[in-house]
């Protein structure tokens, strides 16, 4: 999940995710807090924690294999690990490795319902994850999922004022004498016309003269 396809204008503010790990690994007192990042078949340490010791940096990528990052992906649900050394389900973890042993991790949703990534904690000793750190990470959860929002509408907007500048972008024309019809609902001669409005695009109708004369016994004038 390329992050141009989510926010292609722009809008999101990257540096205020940074702000969020950052806050979290220090109220955490944890190894590392991060964003990831679901780019298939990697998970890409999208924003990380910037203190001293952490095993990760920004744009790491790891394939997937039993991660538990991976975990919260294929759940779509939060996934806590308090001591991996003691899981016969995470005992083999990669991140024991790093010696990163316990973890929390919540999902993050895009607009559509897609997984965009995960919220995360990553710690080298045991730890059980207080009732006050799970809510900060639900929070911050919350922020990065309302900005994906923002953005999607934005581009929603985006693209229906585009269309409604091109249509009203289109011009009328009598499909048989070529007359204009101008923005105040008169007709025109075509060429004078074309003269103050070189870059217009035509639909094709009738004009009232060219109706009467055409489809004498039907009333086809605009209103």
């Amino acid at each position: 999940m390329h992050i141009k396809d989510v926010d292609p204008l722009g809008i999101i503010d990257f540096d205020e995710w940074q702000s969020m790990v950052d806050l979290l690994c220090r109220m955490a007192n944890v190894k590392s807090a991060a964003i990831t990042r679901l780019d298939m078949p990697f998970i890409e340490v999208f924003r990380v924690s910037a203190n001293e010791g952490n095993p990760f940096s920004q744009g790491m990528q790891v394939e997937l294999a039993t991660h538990y990052c991976e975990e919260v992906i294929k759940s779509r649900d939060r996934v806590l690990v308090r001591d991996a050394r003691k899981s016969n389900r995470w005992v083999n973890a990669p991140e024991i490795e790093h010696a990163l042993v316990s973890y929390m991790g919540y999902p993050i949703l895009l607009p559509d319902g897609s997984v965009f990534g995960t919220i995360c904690l990553h710690d080298s000793k045991p730890n059980e994850y207080s009732n006050d750190v799970d809510q900060l990470i639900r929070s911050f959860r919350k922020i990065i999922e309302s900005h994906f929002a923002l953005a999607s509408q934005t581009r929603e907007l985006k693209d229906k004022i585009d269309e409604i500048q091109l249509l009203k972008g289109i011009i009328p024309i009598c499909s048989h004498c070529k007359s204009i019809r101008n923005d105040e609902g008169y007709w025109q001669k075509i060429e004078e016309f074309v003269r103050k409005h070189p870059d217009a695009d035509f639909s094709h109708g009738l004009c009232p003269d060219c109706a009467k004369k055409l489809y004498p016994d039907f009333d086809l004038s605009e209103e």
